[in-house]
């Protein structure tokens, strides 16, 4: 397939006027750090959060400045401070590469999001893993835009276990990206096709994002585990969202982590 082909069938248009889909690319600003000796550290936390901050040039902002397309970081599963967590809820996680941790931008209704919940029991069984629980994320949403805090999803983590019958990790962290691809397709087979905002559940990583209508500054308020000390990370990955604009316009979604 050439870029041409991709291009038009990636964001959906043919060549009209002066607008061509081979020449429609996203510029989303990017950033990744690391301590090259492998040392764990709130440090590099704070440096990420730093680095998306200064990728605000980066992403895409609308009428008000405080409604961006999305920005966030993704951090290796601090496995200390999520066991603390775990615990007060009456979750045990196994040891670190046994179990992963998915997060989920849930609808409103409480309804919807007790089917979606049902929906991911049920494909987790199916799937040979152990549905271990879940947990509502805290979060602070001052410095969002009034024009994106209705639509706000709830914000949910589910700790999923790999199972007795998942030998190897890399095993697991395939059945974690087949299990993703199931579970939407019966949630848009369970609503008219509405579906969740899912992002791939992962034993290595999370995501600590708020994925979109963020710019950077206020991702690094929303969830304040970003900000906890006992949050440490070897590595940190970051982005800032500037996607491409669809023509003629059409839906899109840009899945962090």
């Amino acid at each position: 397939m050439s870029a041409q082909d991709h291009s038009a069938e990636h964001y959906g248009g043919e060549p009209y006027g002066l607008y061509d889909p081979a020449l429609t690319k996203a510029s989303c600003g990017v950033g990744f750090i690391a301590d090259i000796k492998g040392r764990a550290s709130h440090k590099l936390i704070e440096d990420a959060l730093a680095i998306l901050c200064n990728l605000e040039h980066r992403g895409a902002v609308g009428a008000d400045p405080r409604a961006g397309d999305g920005a966030g970081i993704l951090v290796q599963i601090p496995h200390k401070f999520f066991s603390n967590k775990a615990d007060r809820l009456g979750i045990r996680l196994p040891k670190p590469g046994e179990y992963a941790i998915g997060v989920l931008f849930m609808p409103r209704d409480p309804d919807w999001r007790q089917i979606i919940r049902d929906i991911y029991a049920q494909m987790i069984k199916r799937e040979g893993m152990t549905l271990l629980g879940w947990r509502e994320v805290p979060t602070d949403n001052s410095t969002l835009g009034e024009a994106v805090k209705p639509t706000e999803p709830v914000h949910l983590q589910v700790f999923i276990g790999r199972g007795k019958k998942i030998r190897s990790e890399e095993e697991f962290e395939r059945r974690l990206y087949l299990l993703r691809k199931s579970i939407s397709k019966r949630s848009i087979r369970a609503r008219s096709g509405a579906c969740p905002a899912i992002t791939r559940s992962q034993s290595r990583a999370v995501p600590s994002s708020t994925k979109a209508c963020s710019w950077p500054i206020s991702s690094a308020h929303i969830i304040p585990t970003c900000t906890m000390r006992i949050s440490r990370a070897r590595l940190r990955w970051c982005i800032s969202v500037s996607p491409p604009i669809p023509f003629p316009p059409g839906h899109w979604r840009i899945p962090i982590g």
